[in-house]
């Protein structure tokens, strides 16, 4: 049921911010500083291996590899929340590219003039490239 699901989604939340925070904390006893990286929108039913190149290079609603901004900010929101309640228990920071990833109401593995994920939770490296200054700046930090 629904109420089971979203039970065990909450618990695997818990689990997963017990888990960082004691990894974080090992890391701070080495002096290690940490940046949690937020979930980045995923495209469950889009695998680029399954594309022809035909569709990889025909137009970008061939591909399906879209999702509406809503639904994929809900979909983080568990792993988002519990990341940003271990970094605060820790004094770890956050570094969150969702907007960078997904700047319009309709999030697209397709933007820029590139593809951004190589599938549908993978970031290619054309945003790897394009993340990067925001990455250097979170570590300066």
């Amino acid at each position: 049921s629904g109420e089971a699901s979203s039970a065990v989604r909450e618990a695997n939340a818990v689990a997963w911010e017990n888990g960082i925070s004691r990894i974080i904390k090992k890391l701070g006893a080495a002096e290690i500083q940490v940046v949690i990286v937020q979930p980045i929108p995923r495209f469950p039913q889009w695998l680029v291996s399954g594309m022809s190149p035909a569709r990889l290079l025909g137009p970008t609603s061939w591909s399906n590899a879209t999702i509406n901004r809503d639904t994929a900010l809900s979909d983080r929101s568990l792993a988002v929340e519990a990341q940003q309640r271990a970094a605060t228990a820790t004094g770890a920071r956050t570094l969150d590219l969702f907007l960078d990833l997904c700047p319009n109401v309709t999030c697209s593995a397709f933007e820029y003039g590139n593809w951004l994920y190589s599938d549908g939770g993978h970031v290619s490296v054309v945003a790897s490239e394009l993340l990067a200054p925001a990455f250097m700046d979170a570590l300066a930090t």
